[in-house]
């Protein structure tokens, strides 16, 4: 099968809606696919778009992006997306019809205003605040919509009540469970945190939560919120290690070093990517109610709090402490079993190839 990947942020930006099509691209290339990949061009790539390109996936990039100065708050970010995306979508016209794909997919309804080749799959990997009222016109020329846990499906239909027949369809997210595995290290940090550094994420409930303890936090990512977050730990004398985002390679390490994971998001999230590397790792996880992350948790290796209760959360870090090898078994076996890339491209596959077959 012909499959176009069109993907405007993939080239240089680390998320949850990078990582994992960036996995699903590779296996599917292993299993026989032709693979196509549009995205924005740039000169800070990522290691992991790196591993696209030696992956010989056949990628476009039609555009270029000029990088902001420091990190941009939400909705600056956003119209900065959006701006970016629909320039990448008009410049990517004729590249399109020229590959003649079988299928078309992205993973943000913002990529998807300008683009007409069908058939279409939409992934959504968050929640919106709110309705944003020109998805409308993209979910009713999507041809199917996959969402990445049951929250997400619940809330978009929630949204968006005329798609709801649409919007049917949930297929979680999978990692690579052989490269994302424990690494035999000394444990060196308490607790370890990966991710964007933005208010939604919760990290400046995680730095209240340890107010004068003697654990020892590193905390691994970049964005707007990164230096009110040193000097709140210095302020309460919070034991915090602050990281850019480090090479791929050097990850698993990093979490085999840590005893335990803690993602403390308030809101919108999906199963985090990065929670779900951590279990991998035999790092066992304590998360919050703000997501989809119970849809992992449940099947164990970890706990799940109030989203933005600090108390909660501090119990939680302290219960699973004393426990962390025996959950972390657990949550290496829980995604071994549910949450691994090959099983989930097995379901992609069947996925796209009956939409395919049906056209």
């Amino acid at each position: 099968m012909k499959m176009l990947f069109l993907q405007p942020r993939i080239s240089y930006y680390i998320g949850g809606g990078e990582l994992i099509p960036i996995s699903q691209m590779i296996e599917l290339k292993k299993r026989g696919h032709e693979i196509h990949l549009i995205t924005t061009g740039t000169d800070k790539e990522t290691e992991y778009f790196k591993k696209v390109k030696e992956s010989k996936i056949k990628v476009y990039e039609p555009s270029n992006t000029k990088f902001f100065e420091k990190p941009l708050n939400d909705k600056d970010l956003f119209n900065f997306w959006k701006k970016e995306s629909f320039d990448l979508q008009l410049k990517s016209r004729k590249i399109i019809k020229d590959i003649n794909p079988d299928i078309l997919v992205s993973q943000h309804t913002l990529d998807l205003k300008f683009i007409e080749r069908h058939p279409i799959v939409l992934n959504l990997h968050g929640i919106p605040d709110s309705r944003i009222e020109f998805y409308v016109s993209v979910l009713k020329k999507v041809d199917l919509i996959i969402s990445v846990s049951d929250k997400i499906k619940a809330a978009w239909r929630r949204l968006y009540p005329e798609f709801s027949r649409k919007i049917n369809i949930v297929i979680r997210n999978g990692i690579d469970t052989d490269f994302f595995k424990p690494r035999r290290v000394k444990k060196i940090y308490d607790i370890i945190y990966v991710g964007r550094l933005i208010k939604v994420k919760g990290v400046r409930k995680l730095i209240r939560s340890q107010k004068n303890s003697r654990l020892k936090l590193i905390i691994i990512g970049e964005g707007p919120e990164k230096q009110k977050l040193i000097d709140l730990s210095k302020k309460l004398d919070v034991d915090a290690k602050f990281m850019d985002y480090v090479n791929m390679e050097k990850l698993p390490y990093l979490y085999s070093e840590s005893k335990i994971a803690v993602f403390p998001s308030l809101k919108r999230e999906g199963i985090l990517t990065t929670m779900l590397e951590a279990m991998s790792c035999g790092v066992p996880v304590v998360t919050t109610t703000g997501g989809s992350m119970n849809e992992a948790i449940n099947m164990g290796g970890g706990l799940i709090v109030l989203a933005g209760d600090i108390t909660a959360l501090s119990k939680g870090i302290s219960y699973l402490l004393e426990r962390y090898r025996s959950f972390g078994k657990v949550a290496r076996n829980n995604i071994i079993n549910n949450f691994s890339i090959k099983r989930n491209v097995d379901e992609i596959e069947k996925t796209y190839i009956k939409l395919v077959s049906s056209k």
